[in-house]
């Protein structure tokens, strides 16, 4: 494309004939409204032209008046949604182009968004950008949240005790217990991530005894709550509880396992004498019969492993009873691509339909070395998963992961999933995380208190002697075991 009086426009878009399939071709318009002209060049020989009028263009974007700090904020838009249009929040006033949130339109569901708010009051823009201008924008009030914390004056060391809570629950706000005279910034004593549809929190109190306090801690570090806790040692010497899990348990006959695999670029960087797919593929092919037990109801979902610069996401092994040496047959011929992106939220979104039809658990197996990068959400992903149909645990393996702030990330996730995020920095790691995401959730009761939890196959839990009850879900339906654990005896028990 041309200017109208047939000088070379900067920036314009142009197309090789030559690469042309057929006598039609493609471009983008300018960005700014004018006359300009579609010309035909050879070298430098201008050999056809003709004139084009662009228009402007015109958007909207609509959301609430105000929002709570560090919250989520839905957006409705309207526009041409361009390539490479996007909709971000900015101070009021600010001259940026992208704020620490943004979304392209192109990726949005029903022409509706969703940003991540700055934990800083005051006054922001929600804004609509093409090509650097802004189309449309909208005055939003980033105003301030509150919190309390309610849990016992006194908890026994190493034994889960609850907490009462309310707050924002925004992404990645947790409660941390860190010793009274301890430096806040060094890691906590213990921590858990608050999820919204859960106000009562079970937190396990540490070790050693002393002074402690509780806070109710943002993203970035902000204390909404605070109150002081005590912890005391128990009353004499515990005892010790061993759960494992029979090695033919299998996942029950209503249940399903499906695994997604991450094979995007970063999967081609090597570890070893081997790139990060290799290890990947050899731990999966490890499970599948074995841990996995043929005939288990099974789904394998694989993304970056077929377009580069794609967000796409494949269900290469539709859900059925596992056959161990076909599945070993797909897992061998994955091959990561290089710049093929990660569509986590969008693979995440497709397992109620990879798993349609199961009654029982559907556990989920995420396996990636790195972050969403197809602009999706992937705690609202789990989130709705977790609402629909039956019971759901999200585990992720994070593997060769150095971004602490990416693991803390993935935790969030997964304590909104009900399972857990296991690090695996090498490939010994990382066939022992896929192991342990596929042991059973337990938890233990004193009564009605519940004081304990774990999965199989983890570490001794101590326990003051007593009478106690192991509850566990096994198929989509809860089990139970009772047990009494002495002074400094060890106790085994095997589910289900």
């Amino acid at each position: 494309m041309a200017k109208a009086d047939g000088s070379k426009l900067q920036g314009g878009s142009y197309t090789y004939a030559g690469n042309a399939k057929g006598p039609v071709l493609k471009l983008q318009a300018p960005i700014e409204p004018g006359d300009y002209q579609v010309v035909y060049l050879m070298s430098d020989v201008v050999l056809a032209s003709c004139p084009l009028k662009v228009g402007g263009t015109e958007a909207t974007v609509k959301s609430a008046p105000t929002v709570q700090a560090g919250g989520a904020l839905d957006v409705k838009w309207t526009g041409h949604n361009n390539a490479q249009d996007y909709i971000t929040i900015i101070k009021a006033g600010s001259d940026k182009r992208t704020g620490q949130s943004y979304t392209y339109t192109g990726n949005s569901t029903g022409n509706a968004v969703t940003l991540v708010v700055p934990e800083e009051l005051g006054a922001y823009e929600v804004v609509y950008f093409t090509g650097g201008l802004v189309l449309a924008r909208q005055p939003v009030e980033v105003i301030p949240v509150s919190a309390t914390l309610d849990a016992p004056e006194e908890v026994v060391g190493t034994l889960v005790f609850p907490i009462k809570w309310t707050g924002p629950a925004n992404r990645q706000d947790r409660i941390v217990m860190i010793a009274a005279d301890a430096d806040p910034d060094l890691p906590p004593a213990a921590a858990l991530y608050v999820v919204s549809e859960e106000p009562v929190a079970n937190l396990k109190a540490p070790v050693e005894p002393g002074s402690y306090v509780l806070h109710y801690r943002t993203r970035v570090g902000k204390i909404l709550a605070s109150r002081p806790i005590k912890v005391t040692p128990p009353p004499m010497e515990p005892g010790s509880l061993i759960v494992t899990a029979l090695p033919t348990r299998g996942f029950g006959k209503n249940s399903a396992v499906e695994l997604i695999l991450d094979a995007s670029g970063g999967m081609l960087k090597r570890q070893g004498d081997k790139r990060r797919i290799e290890i990947a593929k050899e731990t999966i092919l490890g499970l599948i019969g074995s841990v996995i037990p043929a005939e288990t109801a099974f789904a394998l979902r694989i993304f970056g492993h077929k377009e580069a610069n794609s967000c796409r996401t494949d269900l290469e092994i539709p859900l059925g009873p596992l056959n161990p040496a076909t599945a070993g047959a797909t897992v061998s011929a994955i091959n990561a691509v290089n710049l093929a992106k990660t569509p986590i939220a969008a693979s995440l979104s497709e397992v109620a339909s990879d798993l349609k039809g199961i009654t029982g658990e559907r556990i989920v197996i995420l396996v990636t070395d790195g972050e969403e990068t197809c602009d999706g959400d992937p705690a609202l992903a789990i989130r709705m998963l977790r609402s629909e149909g039956s019971a759901v645990r999200v585990n992720i393996v994070g593997y060769s992961i150095d971004d602490a702030a990416l693991k803390e990330t993935f935790k969030s996730w997964a304590a909104i999933g009900g399972g857990q995020y296991l690090d695996a920095p090498d490939a010994a790691e990382l066939a022992k995380a896929m192991r342990q995401a596929l042991e059973i959730p337990f938890e233990v009761f004193a009564g009605d208190a519940l004081v304990a939890s774990g999965i199989t196959g983890n570490a001794p839990i101590g326990l003051p002697a007593g009478a106690y009850q192991v509850r566990y879900s096994w198929d989509g339906k809860a089990q139970s075991k009772d047990i009494q654990i002495g002074s400094k005896q060890e106790v085994s028990i095997q589910l289900p």
